[in-house]
C-alpha cells in the first residue's frame, strides 16, 4: 500500500488492516540534547557546541529524520523483524490483544531503515 510522503511505497501492512497513522520526525537542531558542555575552567561562562555525532535513534537515516507508521488490524499480525538485519520497512513492534467473544485485533510499528553504508 503506498502511503503519501514515505521514503519508498510503504510498508507491507498486515490483512485486516483498519486504520493508519504516518509520523515523520526530525532531530531538532535547536535542542539542548544535541549540544555538548565544551566549558573549560578559564570560561567565565559556560560554552555549549553541536554535538559531532547525534544519536538519531533506531530507523532515523542520516539527517536525523525518521518516518513511522503504526497501523491497526484485525486477525494474524506481522513478526517483530530485528533492526540490524535488514533495510527499508521493518516491523519494529506489534501489539496482539485476545477477548472472549472478540475478533483478534492488534497494533503493528513499522520504521524505515536506509541501508547500511
Amino acid at each position: 500500500m503506498p502511503l503519501s510522503s514515505m521514503p519508498s511505497p510503504g510498508p507491507s501492512l498486515p490483512a485486516g488492516c483498519t486504520n493508519v497513522k504516518v509520523k515523520n520526525v526530525g532531530a531538532d537542531p535547536t535542542s539542548s540534547s544535541n549540544k555538548v558542555d565544551v566549558t573549560t575552567l578559564s570560561d567565565t561562562a559556560r560554552v555549549y557546541q553541536d554535538a559531532p555525532l547525534v544519536d538519531n535513534g533506531a530507523g532515523a537515516s542520516p539527517s536525523g529524520v525518521s518516518a513511522t507508521v503504526t497501523c491497526s488490524f484485525y486477525g494474524a499480525g506481522p513478526s517483530v523483524t530485528p533492526i540490524s538485519t535488514t533495510s527499508g520497512w521493518i516491523c519494529t513492534e506489534v501489539e496482539t490483544e485476545y477477548a472472549v467473544g472478540e475478533m483478534v485485533k492488534g497494533t503493528a510499528t513499522y520504521v524505515f531503515k536506509e541501508a547500511d553504508e
